[in-house]
């Protein structure tokens, strides 16, 4: 339970910055293959959503009724998207691990 505990902390922080070097590639392979990146398409989006959660977070604890001009220059909002990044792939590696650790008990 605690290494489980350990390396989902570690995937937290680890697996972003891994994701985010992925995205990266992808838009520069796009962008030099077609020779622009169209930030309205579908796919974009798509590899694109698991960096939505530290918006969301940020919209949840500032509603948008308290926002000041330039919010996402705040530093709450950039703590928002790290935060809400660590805590999304830190659960996705603790489910991973849990799954992996069910199915070689009852194998």
């Amino acid at each position: 339970m605690r290494k489980r505990i350990l390396l989902s902390l570690t995937g937290g922080i680890f697996l972003p910055f891994l994701y985010l070097l992925i995205v990266g590639l992808i838009a520069y392979v796009v962008k030099s293959v077609n020779g622009e990146l169209r930030n309205d398409s579908w796919w974009f989006w798509l590899v694109t959503l698991p960096f939505e959660g530290g918006g969301r977070l940020y919209n949840f604890l500032f509603p948008a009724e308290f926002e000041k001009p330039y919010a996402l220059l705040k530093a709450p909002a950039i703590w928002s998207d790290i935060l809400g990044s660590f805590l999304l792939f830190g659960v996705l590696t603790y489910a991973c691990l849990w799954w992996r650790s069910k199915r070689r008990r009852f194998a």
